[in-house]
């Protein structure tokens, strides 16, 4: 068991709300190996070391270990505590992550992974929001297109990227909204329905067409897409500059068609 070294991004938010201000906090890394690294595999709480010896395969395993990491720095982050292993998460119901351990502070996560990379935005628990990052696949087109609304296969063949980058935005955008009313896809993927997708300022915001309260915001880095999904009079916008330039070993990806 080693210790890797990886790259890793953080950021803070401060949100105004009607009565008081939100805190929330969002957290990537990247980990070649995640099975393999004691940074990861310490910083689980003891339920969570006995969920992880019950894994069979290798992939859930390095998944969870993924997810539970970032996690765990994102809700560190804000609600000031002290080693990671004394935070845990368990799944709800509806598989929805539920932190518990913290002792002054009700604060609640959303997570997300894929191929090497993990996530995780972590939000006072009056304020939801969800998170989801994807590799943009052209061989996956059929599919994303079969779960798409005639009026969202209609903006993705007209958006001013490729077929396969704009649906996986929608299907990114899908994904966090679930994740933020935390009930998963249990329910119609028509009620997640995308409206409009519009660029702004070197990001994608999304706006839905039956959750009018959220929206939210998109990028691409490299091969992937991420979202995030929050009220949108709270909306979580990232440093998206930076968030490129510390990942720049991700590759390169074409905006354009």
């Amino acid at each position: 068991m080693t210790e890797h070294k990886h790259e890793q991004f953080l950021e803070t938010f401060t949100i105004d709300g009607n009565e008081r201000a939100y805190s929330a906090s969002l957290y990537f890394f990247r980990c070649k190996d995640a099975i393999n690294c004691s940074l990861l595999r310490d910083a689980l709480h003891e339920e969570e070391r006995t969920k992880l010896a019950g894994l069979s395969f290798e992939k859930r395993m390095h998944d969870y270990l993924l997810g539970r990491y970032a996690a765990k720095q994102a809700i560190a982050a804000i609600a000031q505590a002290g080693r990671l292993d004394e935070i845990g998460i368990r799944n709800g119901l509806f598989r929805q992550p539920i932190v518990f351990g913290l002792r002054d502070r009700a604060v609640q996560t959303s997570i997300t992974h894929c191929d090497q990379l993990g996530a995780a935005i972590a939000f006072d628990e009056e304020m939801p929001a969800g998170i989801d990052i994807e590799r943009v696949e052209p061989d996956r087109i059929p599919m994303l297109e079969s779960r798409c609304t005639s009026a969202e296969r209609e903006w993705a063949r007209s958006a001013p990227c490729s077929g396969a980058v704009a649906l996986t935005l929608i299907w990114t955008s899908k994904e966090a909204i679930a994740k933020t009313i935390k009930t998963g896809f249990a329910v119609s993927l028509d009620l997640f329905e995308v409206e409009r997708i519009e660029r702004r300022e070197g990001c994608w915001i999304t706006h839905y067409r039956w959750f009018t309260p959220f929206q939210a915001v998109s990028f691409a880095a490299g091969q992937y897409v991420c979202t995030i999904a929050s009220p949108k009079r709270a909306l979580i916008k990232p440093d998206i500059t930076r968030l490129k330039e510390l990942f720049d070993w991700l590759p390169p990806m074409s905006s354009t068609r």
